[in-house]
């Protein structure tokens, strides 16, 4: 499950491209949206652009 978050990480906004990703890694949009909020509540932030500044240190 690890790489599987690790790639959520980068899941585009728009729902349809979420709703493609959850597709390929066999997962439903709602887990997918789970993992999304995990992951920033764990980087300690509010949403995917806060989330990778702080993973490039900006």
């Amino acid at each position: 499950m690890q790489v599987k978050r690790g790639k959520l990480i980068l899941v585009p906004t728009p729902i349809e491209e979420i709703g493609e990703i959850a597709a390929e890694l066999k997962l439903t949009l709602g887990t997918v949206k789970q993992y999304n909020h995990s992951i920033y509540q764990k980087l300690q932030v509010a949403n995917k652009t806060e989330a990778i500044n702080k993973y490039f240190g900006r």
